[in-house]
């Protein structure tokens, strides 16, 4: 990577571990208040993109509906923030009771086929849960 690169992007690095060390250390709730005040000064630029692309999406909804849509979405994505900086210290049974892994006999006779199977998930939810989750299971993951 480019020095000058570098040393542009140190300051983001600082203040994003910084971040995260006060989200690890504070409340949940108030950790989820913290990451809601960070991403919208993060993402404040590329708001107005979001709700064009969002009015193009949904072009026969009002224009409330769309910033509640901007609203409910900045809050998931302050919400995976918490969550990923907070994975690593949750014990494995804090992990396990947060995941329900439905349909867990497909993927286990997926597996006894001998040749490995490829998992393709959606942008619901904290992907890194259930990959934290199959690998207290024993499954041996390659991402």
């Amino acid at each position: 990577m480019n020095v000058l690169i570098r040393i542009l992007l140190a300051p983001l690095s600082i203040a994003f571990a910084v971040m995260a060390w006060i989200m690890r250390r504070v409340r949940e709730e108030r950790a989820e208040k913290l990451s809601r005040i960070l991403v919208g000064i993060a993402l404040a630029s590329q708001r107005a993109r979001r709700l064009r692309n969002m009015k193009r999406v949904f072009s026969d909804w009002k224009e409330e509906q769309i910033r509640r849509l901007n609203k409910a979405h900045m809050r998931y994505i302050s919400r995976l923030i918490v969550e990923f900086v907070r994975l690593l210290d949750l014990t494995d049974e804090q992990v396990r009771e947060r995941i329900d892994l439905e349909g867990e006999a497909h993927l286990k006779e997926a597996l006894n086929g001998g040749k490995g199977i490829l998992l393709v998930g959606s942008h619901l939810g904290n992907w890194w849960h259930v990959r934290a989750v199959l690998s207290l299971k024993g499954y041996r993951l390659s991402i």
